[in-house]
């Protein structure tokens, strides 16, 4: 579901986000690619092999991260994400479908930021693809704390 777009210079979320350093033309930018949606506690955001088309910014609620179990039949928790934190930027970083799916633990209020604009951005403001970096870095090693091999879902 979608709703009016707030300005990121006035997001609550923005100061522990990859864009807390922006400038304002940037954000400007940013402003007119996003788009504002809201999910409800236990909807499906995105699933395993579905298109990575962009990532989402948390404004509001948590969101859990789960993979499906070998035998297909469980998801296991790989871990969760709130207020401030981005999610399914592995996959649009690696241009590779979704390897987790991402689901609503309580009322989520996110922005989503569409592959080309964040892509685009990374590539062009060094400070925030670090911390895309250090983002992709963390998520990996959660994931090895919970799942032997982790890293294998990385290189698929």
């Amino acid at each position: 579901m979608s709703k009016q777009t707030p300005n990121c210079a006035c997001c609550k979320a923005r100061p522990i986000s990859v864009f807390a350093g922006c400038d304002d033309d940037l954000l400007r930018q940013q402003n007119e690619a996003k788009r504002c949606v809201e999910f409800n506690e236990g909807d499906v955001i995105f699933s395993e092999r579905d298109e990575a088309d962009g990532v989402y910014c948390i404004c509001s609620g948590k969101v859990a991260l789960t993979i499906t179990s070998d035998d297909g039949c469980d998801s296991i928790s790989v871990y969760e994400v709130g207020e401030g934190d981005m999610f399914g930027i592995e996959s649009v970083v690696n241009e590779q479908q979704r390897f987790r799916t991402a689901r609503a633990l309580t009322d989520v209020a996110a922005c989503f930021i569409p592959k080309d604009f964040f892509l685009d951005v990374i590539s062009r403001d060094s400070n925030i693809s670090a911390d895309v970096m250090r983002r992709i870095i963390q998520s990996i090693r959660s994931m090895g704390l919970l799942i032997p091999n982790a890293e294998k879902l990385f290189l698929e």
